[in-house]
């Protein structure tokens, strides 16, 4: 409480701020000085278009990666430009804007380009837990025929941090920490193919 005390010209009243109140104002201004800071922030993000009202529930985006291999309906699948353009360099290739995956998104095909022989194809193979680099087969489909592939060349490629990260910041939960990258010599025809399996696995050829 305030003390009521005579000022010594005794012409006005002068008011004693006792310790109780006086350490009361100090936390008043400390916290106001805290909260001010927070409640602008609040403020400008509220303000921004397509932001959360307050109170309401935040978006959940439902996206992932394009080869990530989980049946996720209703996820949109993403193709970061960073990982298009890693797989291009590794594969030796100019990778299409859209890649083209197999059914259960186990690889991509890279690449189809004509031979003076056939076609020459390269695939990345994202899911490398049942594949053995030794073990490769392919076909190709020409013309309602399956025919079989030349493996020319088999390795092992290591995901760098940045494709890592750009994979996780679209969604891909866990993205595999190396891929295969295989290439084939398919004989015996110049008609372009409609699609190519990797051990039994198709994956549709755009035309």
């Amino acid at each position: 409480m305030l003390e009521e005390r005579y000022c010594c010209n005794g012409r006005f009243n002068c008011f004693h701020m006792t310790k109780e109140n006086r350490a009361n104002l100090i936390f008043l201004c400390l916290f106001i000085a805290v909260i001010i800071p927070g409640a602008v922030m609040l403020v400008k993000k509220q303000m921004k278009p397509g932001s959360t009202p307050v109170g309401g529930r935040d978006v959940v985006h439902r996206q992932t990666a394009y080869m990530d291999p989980l049946p996720l309906p209703g996820f949109e699948r993403q193709v970061p430009p960073g990982v298009r353009k890693w797989v291009g360099a590794i594969a030796s290739t100019q990778p299409s804007t859209q890649p083209v995956v197999s059914q259960s998104r186990t690889f991509e095909v890279a690449s189809v380009e004509k031979s003076a022989t056939g076609w020459d194809a390269a695939i990345v193979i994202w899911n490398t837990r049942l594949v053995s680099p030794n073990a490769l087969t392919s076909t190709i489909r020409v013309d309602d025929k399956d025919l079989p592939g030349e493996l020319t060349d088999s390795h092992r490629v290591n995901l760098p941090r940045e494709v890592d990260q750009e994979l996780r910041d679209v969604g891909f939960v866990n993205p595999p920490d190396h891929v295969l990258v295989a290439r084939f010599h398919y004989p015996e025809t110049t008609t372009r193919p409609s699609n190519i399996t990797l051990l039994g696995e198709p994956a549709e050829l755009p035309q």
